[in-house]
This record gives structure tokens, sequence and C-alpha cells, in this order.
């Protein structure tokens, strides 16, 4: 507790000296109001960390990192910038997402692999034939009318294929 003085340079003790009433019921609303003031700062502090989290989980979001499995497990541990760049590329680095470019490659090489299966069936002369009536029947699964099924039997009759009764096509 500091020491105080008085005019006559005599140390003087606080604790002796009665207060005024008024003093005393300010001194209790200053109390009173530095406790609501801690308590909007508590308040204040818990909404900036949910805030914080929920900018977080924004941020990894937009990168592109799945919110289930190992997502979250990297999401719980990533500590880095929060920028969408870096948390891609340091999920990218994890296996968790893959980069961006992949996909335009992995479409060049499902374009270059039917174009190979192309090749390799031209050469080797086969050629792919349907089944007529493996065909109708999904026709048929997928008829969504009488007239459509009629219409499927007129055209199953005309080509050949028999119908049995009481059977699946």
């Amino acid at each position: 507790m500091p020491t105080y003085y008085d005019e006559d340079g005599n140390e003087v003790d606080l604790s002796t000296i009665p207060l005024d009433p008024n003093i005393r019921r300010q001194l209790r609303q200053a109390e009173k109001a530095d406790k609501e003031v801690e308590s909007v700062a508590q308040e204040r502090d818990a909404l900036a960390a949910k805030l914080a989290s929920y900018e977080r989980r924004d941020s990894i979001a937009s990168a592109g990192v799945p919110s289930t499995g190992l997502g979250l497990l990297f999401a719980k541990a990533y500590d880095g910038p929060m920028d969408t760049e870096s948390i891609r590329k340091a999920a990218e680095e994890y296996g968790i997402i893959q980069p961006a470019n992949t996909s335009n490659e992995d479409a060049q090489l499902q374009a270059e692999l039917e174009l190979q299966r192309k090749a390799q069936g031209a050469t080797v002369g086969s050629v792919i034939q349907t089944d007529p009536a493996a065909e109708l029947k999904e026709r048929f699964a997928k008829a969504a009318s009488l007239d459509e099924i009629k219409e499927l039997l007129r055209e199953a009759g005309q080509k050949g294929i028999p119908l049995q009764l009481g059977t699946a096509l």
C-alpha cells in the first residue's frame, strides 16, 4: 500500500481517517462498474475467440479441405498462415487434397487411354455388339408409361426378340 504524507511531511495512515459517505458510495459504484467492465471484457474475448474459430474453419473449408476424416485431423493440427493458398499447399503436401493441376493431367491421361483403347479395338478387329434383349430389358426398366411399354413390345416383335410371359426380360 502506498505511503501518504500530510502538508507538514508527516506520514499519514489513511485507514484511520473516516471517509465521507458520498466518497464511500462512489467507491462502491466504481467497484461495481469495474466488475461490469471485466465481465464485458470476458464476453468480448470469448466472442473474439469464437469468431477466430469460425474464420479458421471457413478458411480451411475454402481451401478445399474436407471436413471429415483426414481433413478434420489436418484442420485441428494446422498452425500455419490462414490464407487459402497456404492451407491448400499444406493440405496437398500431406495428401489431404489433390493438387489443382492434377485433375487436368488426369483428364489428359484418360483421353489418351481412351484413344489407345479405340486404336487397340480397331487393330484387333473386334466389334462391340450389344445384346438386343439386354438393351430392350434396360429400356423396359426405364419405361415410365404404358404407351412406352406397348411401343417396346412392338419393337421386340419387329426385331424378332422372343418374349416369355411370367419372366423378366
